[in-house]
């Protein structure tokens, strides 16, 4: 009897290494994109502890405002950078599942093949049987 073998393995290989590659990419993307939301909320409690306490002179005032200005703007940059990362993580995790529908599209077409394939063989051994069956009675 022959070993199960499937024709399309080696697309189904390529689309697994897609899979796990597009995998790998919208784990990175999540990745940035939860890092770029800590470090706004860490600029936001920065922010939260610097307007708690003002300069007591005129120049400490002013340095503490120039402080808050540039907090602001960073903030400002934060919110925009993950606006961009949540859409590259959006981009990755559709890819992803692409690539997923890719390959499950196409393990099927094998487990349909290998279930076929069993069949088949099912039916050889059963057919033996009942031969072997047969000459073992017209040997009686």
């Amino acid at each position: 009897m022959h070993k199960f073998r499937f024709r399309f393995q080696k697309v189904l290989d390529y689309r697994m290494m897609l899979e796990e590659s597009a995998k790998e990419a919208y784990r990175l993307a999540r990745a940035a994109s939860l890092e770029a939301e800590n470090k706004f909320q860490a600029m936001r409690k920065k922010l939260a502890d610097a307007l708690k306490t003002p300069g007591e002179t005129i120049e400490e005032m002013m340095i503490w405002e120039t402080y808050i200005e540039r907090l602001e703007d960073e903030i400002e940059q934060q919110i925009a950078l993950i606006e961009i990362r949540k859409k590259e993580e959006a981009t990755a995790f559709a890819n992803w599942r692409e690539a997923r529908k890719s390959r499950k599209s196409l393990q099927k077409l094998c487990d349909i093949a290998k279930e076929a394939w069993s069949k088949e063989i099912e039916k050889t051994e059963q057919k033996q049987l009942d031969e072997w069956t047969v000459l073992k009675r017209e040997a009686k």
